[in-house]
C-alpha cells in the first residue's frame, strides 16, 4: 500500500465507531483478535497479509471503543441516579481554563479528579470534564489561574451534555469534551494554588495580554469577533453574531481552526527566516510557536490536528523523508482517538478531519489540473469540495446546510491571513502606540467589512436551508458512496497512467 496509514486508520476508526453503536463482550473480542493474529502469522500471500493486518486494527478499534463504553464519569453517576447530590461532601478537580463572557460572568473548565461522599472519610478517584459557572464575583477569582486545584463543596447540575442537546453553546461545549455544566456559588469554591508549568504561565499571560490589547483599540462587536478569531473564545459573541457566521458557512472563521494555525505557522516561519535564523532554526521556532499558540487557545481538536501535521511536515525536513499529508492526517486521527475514544463522536473531530481530508484531495485535484490557473477559482473549487465532504455532518448535527458558503468563504477567507498577521504585528509593536494604532485601524476596517457582509448574506432567503431528516444511516451511506467513487476515480487514473506508460515504452 502506498498510503498504509490511511487504510489502517480507517479500519481502526470504524472499529471504534462500531463499538460505540453496539455492545461487545470483551472475551469475544479477545478471542477474535487472537484468531486474527494467528491467521496473520501463518499467511504467506502478501495481499492476505494486508487484509489480516487491517482486520486486526479493526478489532483493536472495537476493543478500545468497548473499554471506553464501560467507563463512567461524575455526570454519568448523577444522571443515572447511582449517586444522589445530597450524598456528596465535595468534589475535587484541576482548573484547565478560565472564561469571561461579555456579561462579566466567570466560568472554569475543570477536570474532575476526585469525589468524597459524606459517609466516607476518603476521597475516591473520579473522572470527567465539566464547565463550572461561578458567577461574577471578580474579586474572589482574581488570583485563580489555569492549573490550580479547586474543591467544590456545594453545586447543582445545570445541564447534562451526555445526550443530544439543542442549545448551540451547549453543543459547542459537548464537542470539546465536556460532560456537563455545574452551577456553583463563589463561597462554595476553595482555591488551592499550585506551582504551574512555566510555559502554561507564559501562555496564560500572553492570552490575557492579547485580550486586553484588543479591548484597548476596538469596540464591540469588532473586538469580540477578533478575540474569537485569535483565541477561539466564542463566549464573547452574541447568539445573533454566531448565527450569522453559521448561516453563511463561515463559523470556522470565528473558531480557532487549522486555517488559523497554518497562518500562524507560515508567519512564524517567514519572520524567522527574515531575521536570519536559517532553515533549521526557522522550522524549530515554527514548531515551538505553533504549540505555544495551541496552549494559548486551550488545545482544541482542530489546533491539535493542525499542530501535529505541521510538526510531522517540518520534522520530515530533518529526517529527510517525504511528507504525505494523507498519512499524517490519519496517524493524527488514530492517536487522538486512542487517547480519548469519545472524541470520534464530537463535531469538532468529525468536521476537522473530514474538512482537512477534503482540502488534501482538493489541492491534489487543482494542482494536477492545468486548466485551473486563477487563485480565486482554485479557492472556490476547494471550498466546494470541502462542502461536499462535510455537509452531511453539518446537516446531521445542526439540521441546516449553508448554500451560500462557497461564495461567503471566497469573499472573506483571503482576508483572514492579513487580519491575523496585522493583529499579531500590532500586538508585538504595542510599545509604539502610533504604529499599533494604525495597524488596528486597518484591522477594524476589515472586521467591519466581514461582519456587515456576512450579516447581509445571512439575510438572503436561501442562504441556508433546513434539513430536518438526516439520519445516521443516511450519513454512513453517503460516505460509503463517496469512498466508492473515489476508489473508482483512483482506479481509472492508475489505468490511464499504465496505458500512457505502455504507449510511451512502445514508442
Amino acid at each position: 500500500m502506498k498510503r498504509p496509514m490511511i487504510a489502517v486508520g480507517i479500519f481502526f476508526l470504524v472499529g471504534v465507531a462500531v463499538a460505540f453503536n453496539a455492545r461487545f463482550s470483551m472475551s469475544n473480542l479477545w478471542l477474535l483478535g487472537c484468531c486474527l493474529t494467528a491467521g496473520y502469522l501463518f499467511m504467506k500471500n502478501r495481499k492476505r497479509y494486508a487484509i489480516w493486518l487491517l482486520l486486526i486494527f479493526l478489532v483493536a478499534g472495537m476493543h478500545l471503543g468497548s473499554r471506553h463504553q464501560n467507563q463512567v464519569t461524575l455526570i454519568h453517576y448523577l444522571e443515572c441516579g447511582n449517586i444522589q447530590r445530597h450524598q456528596i461532601s465535595h468534589i475535587e478537580g484541576r482548573m484547565t481554563d478560565i472564561h469571561h463572557n461579555r456579561f462579566g460572568h466567570v466560568s472554569y473548565s475543570v477536570e474532575i479528579t476526585g469525589l468524597r461522599l459524606r459517609t466516607s472519610p476518603r476521597t475516591s478517584a473520579m473522572g470527567g470534564r465539566v464547565m463550572v459557572e461561578a458567577g461574577s464575583d471578580h474579586a474572589s477569582y482574581a488570583t485563580h489561574k489555569p492549573g490550580d486545584r479547586i474543591i467544590i463543596n456545594q453545586f447543582s447540575l445545570k445541564e447534562s451534555l451526555l445526550n443530544n442537546v439543542e442549545n448551540n453553546y451547549y453543543q459547542h461545549l459537548k464537542e470539546r469534551g465536556f460532560q456537563g455544566i455545574l452551577k456553583v456559588e463563589s463561597k462554595d469554591i476553595q482555591h488551592v494554588s499550585v506551582n504551574r508549568f512555566y510555559l502554561m504561565q507564559m501562555a496564560d499571560k500572553a492570552k490575557y495580554s492579547m485580550q486586553s490589547f484588543v479591548q484597548q483599540y476596538l469596540d464591540p462587536p469588532e473586538s469580540m469577533v477578533l478575540k474569537s478569531i485569535m483565541l477561539g473564545n466564542q463566549g464573547y459573541l452574541s447568539s445573533d453574531v454566531r448565527r450569522v457566521f453559521a448561516r453563511t458557512g463561515t463559523a470556522h472563521i470565528i473558531a480557532v481552526s487549522g486555517l488559523h494555525t497554518g497562518i500562524i505557522a507560515m508567519a512564524a516561519h517567514e519572520v524567522s527566516k527574515a531575521l536570519g535564523a536559517g532553515l533549521w532554526k526557522a522550522k524549530l521556532i515554527t514548531i515551538a510557536l505553533v504549540w505555544f499558540y495551541a496552549l494559548m487557545a486551550g488545545f482544541p481538536i482542530s489546533i491539535l490536528r493542525a499542530g501535529f501535521m505541521i510538526t510531522i511536515m517540518l520534522s520530515s525536513f530533518y529526517l529527510q523523508r517525504h511528507y504525505d499529508p494523507g498519512n499524517a492526517l490519519m496517524l493524527a486521527a488514530m492517536i487522538f482517538v486512542a487517547i480519548d475514544p469519545s472524541m470520534i463522536g464530537t463535531i469538532s473531530f468529525q468536521l476537522s478531519f473530514l474538512a482537512t481530508a477534503s482540502i488534501i484531495w482538493g489541492m491534489s485535484f487543482v494542482e494536477n489540473n492545468k486548466a485551473i490557473k486563477m487563485s480565486m477559482l482554485k479557492l472556490l473549487i476547494i471550498t466546494l469540495i470541502v462542502q461536499i465532504g462535510t455537509w452531511p455532518i453539518v446537516a446531521y448535527h445542526f439540521k441546516e446546510f449553508s448554500i451560500i458558503s462557497p461564495l461567503s468563504n471566497v469573499l472573506i477567507v483571503p482576508l483572514l491571513g492579513m487580519l491575523m498577521m496585522m493583529t499579531l504585528a500590532a500586538w508585538s509593536l504595542n510599545w509604539i502606540p502610533l504604529v499599533a494604532g494604525l495597524l488596528m485601524h486597518v484591522v477594524n476596517g476589515i472586521l467591519i467589512y466581514m461582519i456587515r457582509l456576512m450579516s447581509f448574506l445571512a439575510e438572503w432567503n436561501y442562504a441556508a436551508v433546513s434539513i430536518e431528516v438526516m439520519t445516521f444511516k443516511t450519513v454512513v451511506l453517503y460516505y460509503l458512496m463517496m469512498a466508492g467513487l473515489l476508489l473508482l476515480a483512483v482506479k481509472i487514473k492508475n489505468e490511464k497512467h499504465y496505458i500512457d506508460r505502455k504507449v510511451y515504452e512502445n514508442g
